[in-house]
């Protein structure tokens, strides 16, 4: 991935990277669909291997993504340093899939919500979001 004069410009991966990516996100996949813990989907093996392979893993993530809303955004934004998905979307994964496939400028566009904090920060203010959710429907 590049850029000429403000254009980005992607190279698509070789069969064999397509098809490494293919065997590592079908094996994460087989491996954890029962888990109910995030924290251990994206600790598996496979999902290690598959941010190991590095930023032109990301257009496949998000072929991925487009496919279906899986789990995949841990991994985008440790690829990416960014996280389109504002904390009111967190833990829904349609609309945060719908947030990652829409960034202006694709990944690269991508900002930071909540003044430009850093992905653990932002997961922080998902969990307190999710939790002032959680009691505002118990009062309700």
């Amino acid at each position: 991935m590049g850029h000429i004069r403000g254009m980005s410009t992607h190279i698509a991966p070789s069969p064999a990277f397509v098809r490494r990516f293919n065997a590592l996100a079908t094996e994460w996949r087989s491996a954890t669909r029962f888990l109910s813990a995030p924290s251990a989907a994206v600790a598996h093996p496979a999902y290690r291997a598959v941010v190991a392979l590095g930023s032109d893993a990301v257009p496949l993530i998000l072929a991925e993504l487009a496919e279906g809303p899986e789990p995949w955004f841990a991994a985008l934004r440790e690829l990416t340093g960014a996280d389109p998905v504002p904390p009111t979307d967190c833990g829904r994964p349609s609309e945060a899939a719908a947030y990652w496939l829409a960034t202006p400028g694709g990944v690269e566009g991508a900002v930071w919500f909540g003044g430009g904090l850093p992905p653990s920060a932002r997961r922080r203010e998902c969990v307190m979001a999710r939790r002032t959710a959680l009691i505002a429907h118990r009062l309700d």
